[in-house]
């Protein structure tokens, strides 16, 4: 059985086609303990800002995992007028000395570097390509509000799809309101399986 990880899981939207295959095997890693009372399957709760303390046990336990996806937090990078990003905007008259906490970037290109799977994505907010793009070189792929940096071959999405994050938003009391905003739709998902999946046909023949 292959294996996938989501890093920053969250509500685990990006998994979920990997999850309905009989072929997969996810596992999710999150360090927010309030999504353990959310029925997200296969969920393990680890600081990824400590990844060399459980990945090596991760890999003995499940096996190499042939893909990772990441998506650190998105309200550093965010262009949302009430973000960080920009109320810095707004009072220091421009972005020159902004500095986002890129620690969990770093930490997540860390762990790729060491786990090293056949594929690999790292997706955030447009606001983010200015900093990700230093580290992960040029973003692959957007669709929608979703920016994918990494290795894996080109998503093919129907023509007709549209997406909002506004479309999972809830009130701002919700304290996972920030997951909810980030869940993948399934499509995106089916198209990175899609997409692996011919990718491994091809390979194989």
């Amino acid at each position: 059985m292959k294996v996938i990880w989501g890093i920053c899981a969250g509500l685990g939207g990006a998994e979920m086609a990997f999850e309905n295959d009989s072929n997969w095997k996810v596992i999710r890693i999150d360090n927010n303990e309030k999504l353990l009372d959310q029925g997200i399957k296969n969920l393990e709760i680890q600081n990824v800002l400590n990844w060399q303390s459980w990945v090596p046990d991760l890999i003995k336990k499940y096996g190499q995992p042939e893909i990772i996806i990441a998506g650190p937090p998105c309200l550093e990078f965010s262009n949302a007028y009430s973000g960080p990003k920009m109320k810095h905007y707004r009072a220091n008259g421009g972005l020159d000395s902004y500095e986002p906490d890129m620690s969990l970037v770093w930490a997540c290109q860390d762990l790729i570097s060491y786990v090293k799977p056949k594929w690999w994505i790292v997706e955030n907010v447009a606001g983010a390509c200015p900093y990700f793009d230093e580290v992960f070189g040029t973003h692959e792929q957007k669709i929608s509000g979703f920016v994918l940096w990494g290795r894996f071959p080109q998503l093919i999405l129907p023509s007709n799809f549209k997406h909002s994050k506004f479309e999972n938003d809830t009130w701002s009391t919700d304290p996972l309101r920030a997951n909810r905003r980030a869940v993948w739709p399934l499509e995106i998902s089916q198209a990175v399986l899609t997409a692996i999946e011919s990718q491994s046909t091809l390979d194989s023949w």
